[in-house]
């Protein structure tokens, strides 16, 4: 290899790690590595160096469907309904709080209760998958990965599998409160302010701790939820509002864990002095739907500034590699780029 070559870190989307990871063909492959070199003159560099966030890696070993039996909060969980009767009485922000702390425990307990949530079994996963992947170009891309995740499942396995479990509890936590937040009648909304400014809080908590990178996407789709309430419709100017529809395209299904890599990938202290390079993403998404997620996390960086509470993040530049799959071949479609916002 060349010395003078130019790598840059990357993440992927789960739809292009899935239709990768399952190719058969090396030609298939090598279209593939011919649809990145269109985009790479326009990148001006040569390579990349795929890494995997956790929802990447659950993706390639296999663990999409971790979610089927982790069900949100419903009319049956005594925890909800408890819930929806203190968002309807008065100055009861001590005890909303409590309930918050209640329904993060809750999350985390099932997480920790998950088989899949385990040391032998992820590593059986993930040797599972080297066997599974049948193009030897494929291995290749996937095997720094793996090797980078087994590394930590072998060496340290407690503060790895404490990371995973918090990452999936704070995907938990927020589909849960969405689901509070869309409760559509309520006498108050200030119960509804205070499960907020507990999720605002957290998020900056855990992200502040440097441990765990909470996934900033989900948080966004917590945040959208209250947006959208009827009662807040008429505070949006035409052109938020306008914004907010078409939000709609970006938001992810609640069934599998968050995958916006082109969002989470990007949060940066707003009060760091560094300025960080673009960071490369590539994806199936479709140029509307990435574009809809930018524009909506935008609009809610905005939203976060706002806040009576202190916000101390905003979103680095990002560079957006966008394919598309035509005749079961992956094709370059462009490039979406965005500088700090």
């Amino acid at each position: 290899m060349e010395n003078n070559r130019v790598f840059m870190k990357a993440y992927m989307t789960n739809n292009l790690i899935r239709t990768i990871s399952h190719f058969k063909e090396k030609e298939e492959f090598n279209a593939f590595l011919e649809a990145y070199k269109q985009a790479s003159v326009n990148l001006e560099i040569d390579s990349f160096q795929l890494h995997l966030n956790w929802p990447s890696f659950l993706e390639l070993i296999d663990l999409e469907a971790l979610f089927w039996s982790f069900h949100p909060l419903n009319e049956e969980d005594a925890l909800y309904s408890f819930l929806l009767s203190m968002l309807n009485k008065n100055d009861q922000q001590v005890l909303l709080t409590c309930l918050y702390d209640q329904v993060f425990i809750d999350c985390l307990t099932k997480v920790k209760n998950l088989p899949q949530i385990d040391q032998t079994f992820l590593l059986n996963q993930i040797q599972k998958k080297r066997d599974l992947i049948q193009v030897p170009l494929v291995k290749e891309l996937f095997a720094a990965p793996l090797n980078h995740y087994e590394k930590l499942l072998q060496v340290d396995p407690y503060h790895t599998i404490h990371d995973l479990t918090l990452y999936l509890a704070w995907d938990r936590v927020c589909i849960n409160l969405a689901v509070i937040f869309e409760h559509p009648s309520f006498k108050s909304v200030d119960g509804l302010t205070t499960l907020k400014e507990c999720l605002i809080e957290s998020f900056q908590h855990i992200t502040k701790q440097g441990e765990t990178a909470p996934g900033f996407f989900r948080f966004m789709e917590a945040l959208y939820a209250i947006l959208m309430r009827e009662e807040n419709l008429p505070i949006h100017s035409e052109e938020e509002w306008l914004i907010l529809c078409q939000s709609a395209e970006a938001l992810r299904s609640r069934e599998v864990v968050c995958d916006a890599p082109y969002i989470d990938k990007i949060l940066v202290d707003k009060y760091s002095n560094s300025k960080k390079r673009a960071q490369l993403i590539l994806t199936l998404d479709s140029i509307e739907k990435v574009n809809a997620s930018l524009k909506l996390a935008e609009f809610e960086i905005k939203k976060l500034n706002q806040e009576k509470m202190a916000w101390n993040y905003s979103l680095a530049p990002v560079e957006i590699v966008c394919f598309k799959q035509e005749d079961q071949k992956l094709l370059f479609n462009t490039i979406i780029r965005q500088e700090y916002f």
